[in-house]
């Protein structure tokens, strides 16, 4: 069952593309983190980003990582997920524990569901108590690197049929797996707590009211970014000695007792640029090696890394079914969410030994600061998010006509801080800097929200009686978002090292508003066989850019960007059928994208030498793809499963100022060769198990193993401008080449008839295949590319007990 359409519903009866994921799916395909579900769903692509806290989602070559705003929803138990920068979803990391499914709906999401997006929706439904039954769960997994993770739940009813209660708990650790070379300190470390506390009241039979309490701590190593390519013939590595470039920044340094001269201290900056470069030539020489040379990286001990993370999730449902009307069936349906993150990120751009340095907030939850010229971290007041969605919803004579109307409600205050700042960064070992310290990454926010407001409306209407089997669909959404931040721009005290705030104070603010719909129809064949077609339209909202000192220098910069959007065409079949003995399900879609007034993230050099990023509207593209999932059941001891899709993308128009700031000011390029990011043309997995025993007094025994595969995936939205800059070899640098992984599984259940009590040992990787899972290229600005690498082999065991 799925709830694509805000009703439940057999996941064949609906006419679009889904991918449902059952919890025992998920053990069985070795899914532990909402980023492994790319492993597993087609046109589903997750790129890792900075860490283990979260992702940015892509489906069907739509993805976060290089606009202002997500273009895949994900929602826990009907209420959105917040975002930061760039599409980054925060729950993108956590683990997937005591669920009931996953769904993965692709294509525009705009008209049901409670935030726009233009690509799909990731929608996970937690487990719920029952009012009749206790139901227990009790799973502990150990095994290489020093993996311990327990899983506990327990619930059932408190007053039987109409108070219930669940608890469940999740604590993870696993070791890191990236040594930093001549220390003790590993990278990409995972040590996170949760537990979630849910309530079922039914106090009558028309009134049912569910209160989920969901808390997550992490504190955890990030991720590593190491050096794979470097541009030596990067300016600011071969200033002169005559240069002028430090002068300002050395005559404070003079000032403040921190250089004898400026000349002096000129000479120490192009000493340390002059390291830097050779460091990163050789340090890009080491990992060309790759195998185990990608599993050290050499950053020494100067900033104090770490990823924290705590997020606290309140939802509130609450369902009446109202009385009768003739043939008319009514209910009354809100759904509060209220979340509140605080974090921040500590973590390595680079691998050598004087490393570019940043830290980021997750998201609008960091508070960070220098002390001299060492980063004071910490996590501020945090950052809440409020959503709030009515919905009334209701059939007519047996369902001939279904239908749902709704008004949705987001808000998400801008926390004041003026102690600290979401981001500070260290760049080229600080050399433009008065005390080789760090760089302000933005400004402290003073005040300001984000709010959106929509209402919408579907319906469903059956022309059984007239054409048996056919039903038509319609549904449109209209949505009214608004922004404001008021801001300081950040001043240092050359006394102390520390940033505070100006007393300028600079406000912006941007209104949008847009439209989405969804028109369909579909045919039953047959009871087994669906036909459909569909188009949507989806959109998502414009947004402000940092607003520094010098932005408005940098070519094609605005303070604000506006909404892009896609308009799609889909058509597909569902088919059940047997052959024989065996069982068989079929679900093909075939899809046509229109993407318009794309949102891209593009970099400038402010005047100071930083480098801001920065979204702008730059594109028109169409994609295409293809997507197939196939599931057998050859006899009632064997199953197998193939997913794949097919992703075309491709920009119609893209001429704009170089992202790269090499053209001369003013140049106009033609961009559209670029490739998408975070979007392979090909992904296939494969799964097949087998059950080697069952019997009633043994359990039963099953062997599983699963294959994925991907085509080539690039990491920035220049790719093809970097190549051709920088040349064919830049290529493996910005780019993660087709890969194929393994893993595999053995599960007792049931072991020697003790109902309930199962063991089961996993190998995840098992040809220890070294590949990518995220990137960043800044060949021209700090003069690298850089690559995050997946885990290598792990194996291990798994006992459990469910009553």
């Amino acid at each position: 069952m799925v709830t694509a359409r805000r009703r439940e519903e057999n996941i064949q009866s609906v006419p679009a593309a889904i991918t449902a994921i059952t919890e025992a799916d998920l053990q069985a395909k070795q899914v532990t983190t909402q980023n492994d579900l790319r492993f597993i769903a087609p046109s589903l692509n997750i790129q890792g980003r900075f860490g283990h806290q979260g992702g940015t989602y892509a489906i069907r070559g739509l993805s976060g990582s290089t606009s202002g705003s997500a273009t895949v929803g994900t929602y826990f138990a009907e209420v959105p997920s917040a975002q930061g920068a760039a599409g980054y979803d925060v729950a993108g990391g956590t683990s997937l524990y005591d669920l009931e499914s996953v769904q993965v709906l692709k294509g525009p999401q705009g008209t049901l569901f409670g935030r726009t997006s233009t690509a799909g929706a990731v929608l996970v439904t937690p487990r719920k108590p029952s009012l009749e039954s206790y139901r227990g769960d009790a799973e502990v997994t150990f095994g290489s690197l020093g993996r311990l993770e327990v899983n506990l739940g327990f619930g059932g009813p408190i007053i039987p049929g109409v108070l219930a209660a669940r608890v469940a708990l999740n604590d993870n650790h696993v070791d890191g797996f990236t040594k930093i070379i001549g220390t003790g300190q590993k990278l990409d470390e995972t040590d996170t707590r949760s537990y979630r506390v849910s309530v079922e009241f039914t106090p009558t039979d028309w009134l049912r009211n569910s209160t989920i309490y969901d808390d997550y701590r992490s504190d955890s190593m990030p991720g590593s970014f190491l050096t794979v390519g470097v541009n030596a013939d990067l300016p600011t590595f071969n200033l002169p000695a005559n240069t002028t470039t430090f002068n300002a920044a050395c005559a404070t340094a003079v000032s403040a007792g921190l250089a004898t001269s400026v000349p002096a201290c000129v000479a120490q900056r192009l000493s340390i640029l002059a390291q830097i470069k050779a460091e990163l030539i050789a340090e890009a020489a080491r990992t060309s090696a790759g195998g185990d040379a990608l599993r050290r990286v050499n950053i020494g001990t100067s900033a104090p890394y770490r990823e924290v993370s705590n997020r606290q999730v309140v939802v509130n449902t609450t369902t009446v079914t109202l009385p009768s009307v003739g043939a008319f069936e009514w209910q009354f349906k809100n759904i509060f969410g209220y979340q509140r993150l605080t974090g921040f990120t500590v973590f390595p751009e680079s691998s050598n030994a004087n490393p570019t340095i940043l830290t980021l907030g997750s998201p609008g939850g960091a508070s960070s600061n220098q002390r001299g010229n060492e980063l004071v971290t910490g996590t501020g007041d945090g950052y809440d998010f409020y959503t709030d969605e009515a919905q009334v919803s209701g059939s007519f004579d047996k369902n001939r006509l279904v239908w749902v109307a709704g008004y949705f409600y987001q808000r998400a205050p801008l926390p004041t801080n003026l102690e600290g700042l979401t981001s500070l960064s260290k760049t080229f070992g600080g050399v433009r800097t008065y005390n080789l310290g760090y760089t302000a990454g933005g400004t402290f926010p003073v005040s300001g929200r984000s709010t959106q407001k929509a209402y919408y409306g579907q319906a469903t209407l059956s022309l059984d009686g007239l054409i048996d089997g056919v039903h038509l669909t319609a549904g449109y959404r209209h949505s009214k978002d608004s922004v404001t931040s008021t801001s300081a721009a950040a001043v240092l005290d050359t006394a102390t090292g520390a940033y505070s705030p100006s007393a300028t104070r600079t406000t912006a603010a941007l209104k949008t508003a847009g439209n989405g719909y969804n028109f369909s129809v579909d045919y039953q064949v047959t009871p087994s066989v669906l036909v459909y077609a569909t188009t949507r339209r989806g959109y998502v909202p414009g947004g402000l850019n940092n607003q520094v000192a010098g932005a408005t220098s940098i070519p094609n910069y605005r303070p604000t960007y506006g909404s892009e959007v896609v308009k799609d065409y889909e058509v597909g079949a569902k088919t059940d059928f047997r052959i024989g003995d065996m069982r068989g399900r079929l679900n093909v879609a075939y899809y046509r994208e229109n993407y318009t007034d794309i949102q891209r993230s593009q970099q400038g050099q402010l005047p100071t030498g930083a480098f801001l990023v920065f979204v702008a509207n730059v594109a028109k593209a169409k994609l295409s793809g293809f997507e197939s999932e196939l599931t057998l059941e050859p006899t009632s001891r064997s199953l197998v499963g193939l997913n794949y899709s097919y992703n075309k993308t491709g920009y119609t128009k893209w001429m704009g100022n170089d992202a790269l700031n090499i053209a001369p000011a003013g140049t106009v390029l033609d961009l559209s060769t670029n490739p998408f990011p975070n979007a392979p043309k090909h992904k296939l997995s494969v799964y097949a198990s087998y059950d080697v025993v069952q019997s009633d007094k043994l359990g039963t025994v099953t062997i599983g193993g699963q294959a994925y595969a991907q085509s080539r995936e690039y990491w920035t939205a220049f790719s093809q401008r970097f190549i051709d800059v920088y040349g064919p070899a830049t290529k493996a640098s910005l780019s993660q080449s087709a890969y194929v992984i393994f893993n595999a599984r053995v599960d007792w259940t049931n072991v020697m008839g003790h109902e309930g009590v199962g063991a089961g040992l996993f190998v995840r990787n098992i040809t220890d295949k070294i590949y990518t899972s995220s990137g960043l290229v800044n060949l021209n600005s700090n003069g690298w590319a850089g690559k995050t690498f997946s885990e290598p082999r792990t194996y291990g065991a798994v006992l459990s007990y469910h009553f």
